[in-house]
């Protein structure tokens, strides 16, 4: 085992001590009366719209993408996104690069949509599966049944019960903020900044 030293333990505590102010540096990088702002700086289409899209069936290219959920990561949901795209376009760029966006956020927000409906069948048939074998299991107990068979049952019970609460407690809490983030990136607004 390694022996620490002072310096190490100077360390440590100084690690431990060590702090950021992460609402400070959103207020300061991203806000600006009262909306949340991503800028990104741009020098041609293809750096949001993926070169392997064909015309009218674009895709997002992942790097930029990956680019703006990260951003968008740190910035509380009660501000809105918008979304600011520095660099020179046509009028049709910046209708394919906003309709790209907008697929792309809408498909995310989809998806958290249907995890929560799955969340939701898959808890609720959990739920009923442990009533109804709690039912077997009382209704049993107060019969002459065989005590392996009323201990397998309780044990079902009890597993399907734990699993709903599971799901419901920490699975849909968890599945509502991904709801959340993705509608905040669905609805942002995209504006274009042309720098020279």
């Amino acid at each position: 085992m390694l022996k620490k030293t002072s310096k190490m333990k100077k360390s440590i505590n100084l690690f431990k001590k060590a702090e950021f102010d992460s609402a400070k540096y959103v207020k300061d990088f991203y806000l600006d009366y009262g909306k949340a702002y991503i800028s990104a700086k741009v020098k041609s289409i293809n750096e949001i719209v993926s070169s392997f899209s064909i015309k009218d069936y674009e895709w997002i290219n992942p790097d930029f993408a990956q680019y703006i959920e990260i951003n968008a990561h740190y910035i509380p949901d009660v501000y809105r996104i918008v979304l600011e795209i520095c660099g020179k376009f046509t009028d049709e760029e910046k209708d394919i690069i906003t309709e790209t966006i907008k697929d792309y956020a809408g498909l995310r927000l989809g998806d958290a949509q249907k995890r929560l409906k799955a969340n939701t069948f898959k808890s609720l048939g959990l739920l009923i599966f442990g009533i109804v074998s709690s039912i077997i299991f009382v209704l049993l107990s107060s019969f002459n049944i065989a005590d392996s068979i009323v201990e397998i049952i309780s044990i079902i019970a009890w597993f399907a019960i734990w699993e709903f609460f599971g799901l419901v407690v920490f699975d849909r809490a968890e599945l509502k903020e991904e709801k959340i983030n993705a509608a905040q990136l669905a609805t942002c607004q995209i504006i274009f900044n042309e720098e020279d």
